[in-house]
């Protein structure tokens, strides 16, 4: 039965590799990391405008990743193919990225409101661009996002982002043209 399992995945995925996660992309992470300083400048300066369209930005950083056909296909894969090792299942991770990139966020925040409450109106712009960077700083380095604090994908190359794209001549299918 494994057997018939592991040659359906094959057959039908042959670029999806179950063993290797796929981490975030250079472009990913500089998206979430400006749009995170974008999102806690505004907090920090008390503008809403600012916050709001940072905000904006960091819906948009963080949504448009799961439209890359590699990402889709690698879940749609997990789907159809639950009983397949996959290395998101059977990583022991020494934090849950999830739960740090969540903690980080509310110290940045918990920062950016105590700047916007406590700093005087004449450093508030000032104090606002330190939170603003700061923010966009850890959120570049934060465990979860930043690959080489991720054990598990250590060996990915970064030789190509766009996975979607065939990479030579031998992958590329040739159809015939058919006349009318």
């Amino acid at each position: 039965m494994r057997d018939k399992i592991d040659a359906s995945f094959a057959m039908l995925y042959p670029d999806v590799d179950p063993g290797t996660p796929l981490p975030p992309s250079t472009w990913e992470r500089v998206a979430v990391s400006l749009s995170s300083g974008v999102l806690f400048f505004g907090v920090a300066a008390g503008d809403i405008i600012i916050a709001g369209v940072g905000l904006f930005l960091v819906l948009v950083a963080t949504v448009m990743p799961t439209q890359r056909a590699d990402r889709r296909t690698r879940n749609e894969a997990r789907a159809r193919f639950p009983q397949v090792p996959w290395a998101e299942k059977d990583v022991s991770h020494q934090y849950e990225p999830a739960t740090v990139i969540g903690v980080t966020w509310a110290a940045i925040a918990i920062v950016a409101v105590l700047a916007l409450l406590l700093v005087p109106a004449k450093f508030s712009l000032l104090a606002a661009g330190v939170c603003g960077v700061a923010a966009a700083v850890i959120m570049w380095f934060v465990p979860g996002i930043h690959p080489s604090r991720q054990p598990e994908i250590l060996g990915y190359e970064y030789e190509d982002d766009s996975l979607d794209a065939p990479r030579d001549v031998e992958e590329t299918a040739t159809f015939s043209r058919v006349e009318q």
